[in-house]
């Protein structure tokens, strides 16, 4: 009679401290929220990157 190993999958998380992993088929949003000493900045698709490059730099000096 023959055992078979059995191996063990290790899920290895490259996912950083704080940050959360999306499982397949989860919906994700199309918006990018920011919150920073009490401010609030929405980001999307349709964002004017130097406007958005213009506000990180305001809000940096907060």
């Amino acid at each position: 009679m023959e055992l078979s190993e059995r191996k063990e999958e290790t899920v290895v998380s490259c996912v950083p401290e704080g940050w959360m992993q999306l499982s397949q088929g989860q919906e994700v949003k199309s918006t990018l929220d920011i919150e920073v000493g009490g401010c609030h900045v929405t980001v999307d698709a349709h964002t004017d990157p130097e406007l958005l490059k213009k506000v990180c730099r305001i809000l940096r000096m907060l």
